[in-house]
C-alpha cells in the first residue's frame, strides 16, 4: 500500500500556536481560539495580510511551539511494520509570501526531524527521500499523481476537489470538526488518526 500524507494541520499540529502568537503582537483573540477561528477573526476585519504574515511567522519562527497531533507516530509504525510506502507532500511555498523571508521547508523537516517523522534511516519515521514540498497546490496534485498513491491524507479539501486529482487514489479528509468518522461515496472524514489507523488496518480497507 502507498500513502501519502500532508504536512501542516495534518501531521503538524498548529492549535493554540497561531492564538499565542497573535496575542503576542498585540490581537485580541481567544487564548484557546484554532488556527481556523484564527483566520476568520482576521478576515472578518478585512486583516488578510495581516494573517497571511502571521501564518509565515508561525510556519518559520514559531513553529517550535507546535507539536505533533496524537496518533501521528502509531500510524506511521504499524503503516511501516505492514509494509507500506509513506510519503510526504506539502503544498508550501519556500518562504512566506509578506515578512521575513524564513525557509519554510527548511523549517518543517527540521521539525520533522526532530520529532522523529522523518529520517534518513529506514527504520525510523518517513525516509527523508519520500518527503516533498511543492510551491503550488497544481505541483502537490501532480506529485500525488506521480507517487501513484493509494490512499492520500489531508486536511484540505481543495486537494481532493481539484480537476487533476487522480481518480485512483482514495482521499481521507482529516479534519477535528468531525467527532466520528464520517463515510460518503467520494472520500471519508476523520476526526483523529486513531481513527484513520483503525480505517486502514482493522477495518476491512487494507
Amino acid at each position: 500500500m502507498r500513502i501519502g500524507i500532508d504536512i501542516d494541520n495534518t501531521i503538524i499540529c498548529y492549535d493554540r500556536v497561531f492564538a499565542h502568537v497573535a496575542m503576542s503582537q498585540g490581537y485580541s483573540v481567544h487564548s484557546d481560539a484554532s488556527k481556523n477561528e484564527v483566520k476568520k477573526w482576521f478576515h472578518e476585519r478585512d486583516m488578510q495580510q495581516a494573517f497571511t504574515l502571521l501564518q509565515g511567522e508561525v510556519y518559520g519562527k514559531f513553529i517550535g511551539l507546535a507539536s505533533l497531533f496524537d496518533g501521528v507516530h502509531a500510524f506511521i509504525d504499524v503503516a511501516k511494520k505492514a509494509g507500506c510506502h509513506l510519503f510526504l507532500v506539502s503544498h508550501k511555498t519556500r518562504y512566506p509570501l509578506v515578512g521575513e523571508k524564513f525557509d519554510l521547508h527548511k523549517s518543517a523537516s527540521r521539525f520533522l526531524i526532530d520529532n522523529n517523522v522523518i529520517s534518513k534511516y529506514n527504520n525510523v519515521g518517513v525516509h527523508s527521500n519520500n518527503v516533498f514540498f511543492e510551491g503550488t497546490l497544481a505541483r502537490k496534485i501532480h506529485r500525488i499523481a506521480a507517487l501513484n498513491l493509494d490512499f492520500f491524507i489531508d486536511d484540505l479539501l481543495q486537494v481532493f476537489q481539484h480537476s487533476n486529482f487522480p481518480k485512483k487514489t482514495n482521499f481521507m479528509h482529516f479534519s477535528q470538526e468531525l467527532p466520528e468518522i464520517s463515510l460518503t461515496d467520494e472520500f471519508s472524514t476523520f476526526a483523529n488518526w486513531k481513527q484513520i489507523l483503525s480505517f486502514l488496518f482493522i477495518g476491512n480497507h487494507k
